[in-house]
């Protein structure tokens, strides 16, 4: 994808794992910005990354070109593929230990501990590539804890109503949540029947959320 900043045009796109990461940090830091100042600092950085000119060159091109150059890198930054992880509300936040450019070693880490692979292979991964491996890593490591969690004692609290112990399922991350979908249970068509067909007795219906309780007259059958 072609764009024109000042005199000079310039090609877009999709960057390697590492530089995304890096456009990635800077649109969180955006997110949070509080003053106008921050704001257009960490603004014209993105760009400055995402498309490869300094700051100063940057500076002299038209806010109009800038905010098109913006939009283009925020475009690319999105995968091909629709990833759950991707699908929840991302809570923006610090933690006193955290520093800026942790996201990159944290990704290194966890696809180097895994594959074995060295910094620069790792770096220049496609991202979908990238995601998808870290997506099943993640996985992986619920699996693990999962196993872990039926062998162990506090999966099986006791009902003090029940007098019983049952099993009590490890949680699972928001994003392996995202694409379930609960299931509507169809309710059966009224269907006329003659009189002198139906059973004799009382004909009763077991209200849908209520107790074991039933009702008199209550029927999904009518009669003619």
């Amino acid at each position: 994808m072609d764009i024109t900043l000042g005199k000079d045009k310039y090609s877009l796109v999709q960057p390697k794992l590492r530089k995304w990461i890096e456009i990635e940090d800077l649109r969180s830091k955006l997110e949070i910005a509080t003053d106008t100042r921050t704001f257009i600092d960490y603004y014209f950085g993105l760009v400055s990354v995402a498309i490869g000119i300094s700051l100063i060159d940057l500076e002299e091109i038209e806010w109009e070109d800038v905010a098109i150059a913006y939009t283009t890198a925020i475009e690319l930054q999105k995968p091909t593929i629709e990833f759950p992880m991707f699908k929840i509300n991302q809570k923006v936040g610090t933690e006193e230990w955290n520093y800026d450019g942790r996201s990159w070693y944290s990704w290194l880490h966890l696809l180097a501990k895994e594959y074995g692979w060295n910094v620069e292979y790792i770096a220049d991964l496609e991202v979908d590539d990238a995601v998808g491996l870290l997506h099943e890593i993640l996985a992986d490591e619920y699996f693990d804890k999962e196993w872990e969690w039926g062998l162990s004692e506090i999966a099986y609290p006791y009902d003090s109503n029940t007098k019983k112990s049952s099993y009590k399922p490890l949680p699972k991350p928001e994003w392996m949540l995202v694409n379930v979908v609960e299931k509507k249970v169809k309710r059966m068509k009224k269907i006329k029947i003659r009189k002198d067909m139906l059973p004799r007795g009382m004909v009763v219906l077991w209200k849908e959320n209520e107790d074991a309780e039933h009702k008199e007259g209550d029927s999904t059958i009518q009669s003619y």
